[in-house]
């Protein structure tokens, strides 16, 4: 009886914690793929290609109202306003043990399934690695992306060509690295090839694993008035969206002088290689991003900065040649703002988000037997 009461308050707890720290601990997963039993035929043999964990950590916005003449000859100054966004308290030591925590879970799950679980040497001896470097964990580094941290498990090594001039890993070449913007992930084909890997492993199952946490996502600001407006929400998540700072390099598109790329979460298989792609082909991403509560408030974050407004009269109107001219102030602003966090919830947040999508698509790719 003292068992059977203990067991129940041990339940209850754990599903106390759980609801208490994600929104919806159901995995709304997007799947793809085609001839996935081909998986189980054969050798039972696994190479991680790829175990990437992305954790956005700061945002820069910027906003920009054009001045110019205005309704009724009225003469308005141009408006800019600046807002960054940060987490203070996060703790490299902890991402790096979640880090650990997932892929030791991935890992194990694989092998109770009996794969043998291929390294890094063994990959490093193909064609399609020759030349390329090894970057190997447990590190946690500048991903390159805007505001985004890479956290790289113990235990876990993947191949890079190299790095481009924002330090972010080049896994890609040719018109895949172009439509993968060099591997960052944003399209769930980070590595673009699986399929060549895997015959060149003896059709070994390719695996590329991606988590991306964010805590920010881009607000409405299309009623901005006379003002330049910068809207961005909270909300802590394992999912996809954009990753923002500001863009100081003249050699890529520019939104409102931001840099903004994608980053999303995906676990995908692959083996063999026919044609171009894979034999059998399976992948996943999170469909509905897993909201993480108790963490990050959520709330809605502005900044404004407003125009100036004059109407000419004869003492702020000059002349230059044929011309006049109104004499107007442009204005700009900028606005930090730092969200404490506490390092071991977001570390808790970050094991039951990943860990739930992992046992999700371990599930689907299991059966496929």
């Amino acid at each position: 009886m003292k068992k059977s009461v203990l067991a129940l308050l041990v339940t209850f707890a754990t599903s106390y914690v759980c609801a208490q720290s994600l929104a919806d601990d159901n995995v709304s997963m997007s799947k793809s793929g085609f001839k996935e039993k081909k998986f189980f035929k054969g050798d039972k043999r696994i190479y991680i290609n790829s175990f990437l964990i992305y954790n956005e950590i700061y945002r820069e916005d910027k906003d920009v109202k054009q001045g110019g003449k205005g309704f009724g000859s009225v003469v308005k100054g141009k408006a800019s306003v600046v807002q960054t966004l940060g987490l203070s308290g996060v703790e490299a030591e902890d991402l790096q043990n979640v880090a650990n925590k997932l892929y030791n879970s991935f890992v194990g799950e694989l092998k109770d399934e009996g794969f043998e679980i291929l390294t890094s040497t063994q990959a490093g001896k193909t064609k399609v690695y020759e030349g390329w470097q090894l970057v190997e964990g447990p590190i946690v580094k500048d991903a390159g992306l805007p505001g985004v941290l890479s956290v790289i498990p113990e235990g876990h090594s993947y191949y890079i060509r190299g790095v481009n001039k924002d330090g972010k890993d080049i896994k890609s070449k040719g018109f895949s690295r172009l439509m993968n913007k060099g591997g960052s992930g944003s399209t769930g084909l980070a590595f673009s090839n699986s399929a060549a890997l895997s015959k060149q492993l003896d059709d070994a199952i390719v695996v590329d694993v991606c988590l991306s946490y964010l805590f920010t996502q881009e607000g409405d600001n299309w009623l901005r008035g006379n003002s330049a407006k910068v809207i961005v929400k909270t909300n802590f998540r394992l999912g996809s969206g954009a990753v923002s700072k500001l863009n100081d390099s003249k050699s890529i598109v520019k939104i409102n002088n931001e840099k903004v790329e994608m980053i999303s979460s995906y676990i995908n298989f692959a083996k063999g290689k026919f044609s171009a792609g894979a034999e059998s082909l399976l992948q996943t991403s999170i469909k509905k991003n897993m909201y993480i509560n108790g963490v990050i408030d959520s709330e809605r974050i502005t900044s404004s900065q407003s125009q100036n407004i004059v109407y000419p009269t004869s003492f702020n109107t000059y002349q230059l040649g044929n011309d006049f001219y109104t004499s107007v102030e442009d204005r700009k602003s900028t606005k930090t703002n730092w969200i404490d966090v506490d390092s071991k919830k977001y570390a808790e947040g970050m094991y039951l988000a990943g860990s739930a999508y992992i046992d999700a698509a371990l599930a689907e790719f299991k059966s496929k037997q």
